[in-house]
């Protein structure tokens, strides 16, 4: 429904009562951003982190070759819709979109395979994670090695891998693989020229209730590279959108307002403010330009530079000109550095408890009263009890011997 909203989205901005509407199709992926692979060297190792691999698999299936000729395939499809040409009208693109994914369904099992194998663990780097890739090249052998006996160990890593370890909408998680949705622009432009978006949100403490605790343990190792804390999934997006950049690349999101606090901006924006992204017009905290809705929101322009911009170029932060922003969304200062945490405030609060998305743990708000109002009167009796016995006991030690 979302890509059909989408297309309908798109149709209506560029409608043109001249020209006819342009195929969109290869354009519009659907998948979870956040679990799929973003470079080919994740394929050709067959792991989650070539680079703790220091050797290729054996090549079963020729990535890089593949690649190319669903790259070929989407440079056909770029062309303008002509309904006079049979090649590209929209029938004749449908039928290369088709080609496109055809050339690419190994890759994409194979990619399912390296997501699986390692969600199931949650992504953390050790033996387990070692032992569960060692696994899924034995069953990539067995489904694409010489003969190709049977994927029937590689389907049973990508079942049990992709389903979620809590009830969701989904039967399955469905990673979208960007290296291979997009090949013509992550391998051969080595990623987007811009990311624009405004991405989910959803309170750190929420998140392993919503999507399980091996999935945000994967966000946690593989999308932040190990960067802990209590983030909002929003942060995780924006490492994301980072990663599919392109050098001199342009990042434009929203956000709440969180973003700049607390954990979210550990992992998020001061990641991404090392890795190089330079922050060029901010909104640190602001409401939402709607009155049916009640938040408060940002939003950060950036770019992926090296080398650096340079101070010649005015930041606004607010609509104030800063040299620049930091991580905080507010104009640097003389110091400048991740704050750190002060001894002399530990055990001096306490976030409070979190049911962390159990159902079963909520009741009806009548039922709730009720126990609280037999509670009361359960005490109120054990009370009234304590104080006879205590009374009694009082007067049995107070008796004067006889005589």
């Amino acid at each position: 429904m979302a890509v059909e909203m989408c297309k309908l989205s798109l149709w209506l901005v560029s409608l043109d009562p001249t020209k006819p509407f342009s195929f969109v199709d290869d354009k519009i992926f659907c998948g979870n951003s956040l679990l799929g692979l973003t470079t080919a060297a994740q394929l050709e190792h067959l792991h989650i982190d070539p680079d703790r691999k220091r050797k290729f698999v054996v090549p079963y299936i020729d990535v890089r070759a593949k690649l190319h000729a669903a790259t070929q395939l989407r440079e056909q499809l770029a062309t303008p819709v002509d309904p006079n040409d049979p090649m590209r009208s929209q029938a004749g693109k449908s039928r290369l979109l088709r080609q496109s994914q055809a050339a690419t369904a190994e890759l994409r099992r194979m990619a399912d395979g390296v997501v699986a194998a390692g969600l199931r663990l949650g992504g953390k780097p050790g033996v387990q994670l070692e032992d569960a890739y060692k696994a899924l090249e034995g069953a990539c052998s067995e489904a694409f090695g010489a003969g190709g006996r049977s994927g029937a160990k590689l389907e049973e890593i990508i079942s049990d891998g992709l389903t979620p370890a809590v009830q969701t909408d989904y039967d399955r998680w469905q990673p979208l693989h960007w290296v291979i949705e997009a090949p013509d622009v992550i391998v051969d432009r080595g990623g987007f020229d811009a990311v624009v978006g405004n991405p989910p949100f959803l309170g750190g403490k929420k998140v392993s209730g919503a999507i399980g605790a091996n999935a945000r343990e994967w966000l946690v190792n593989v999308v932040a590279h190990g960067a802990r804390g209590n983030a909002d999934l929003v942060a995780y997006f924006f490492l994301r959108a980072r990663a599919i950049l392109a050098h001199n690349g342009w990042l434009g999101l929203i956000a709440t307002n969180t973003l700049a606090q607390g954990d979210t901006r550990e992992v998020g924006l001061d990641q991404l403010l090392t890795g190089g992204l330079e922050i060029v017009r901010a909104v640190r905290s602001a409401p939402w330009p709607s009155k049916s809705v009640s938040l408060e929101y940002a939003a950060i322009w950036g770019v992926a530079s090296r080398p650096r911009i340079g101070s010649s170029v005015v930041r606004y932060c607010d609509g104030h000109p800063a040299t620049e922003i930091s991580a905080f969304l507010e104009p640097e200062g003389r110091v400048k550095g991740r704050p750190l945490h002060l001894r002399a405030n530990a055990g001096k609060s306490f976030v409070g408890s979190f049911i962390n998305g159990v159902e079963e743990f909520s009741v009806p708000l009548e039922l709730a009263n009720a126990w609280v109002r037999r509670m009361i009167r359960s005490a109120t009796s054990f009370a009234l009890s304590l104080a006879g016995r205590t009374t009694s006991m009082a007067l049995h030690r107070c008796r004067l011997p006889v005589g």
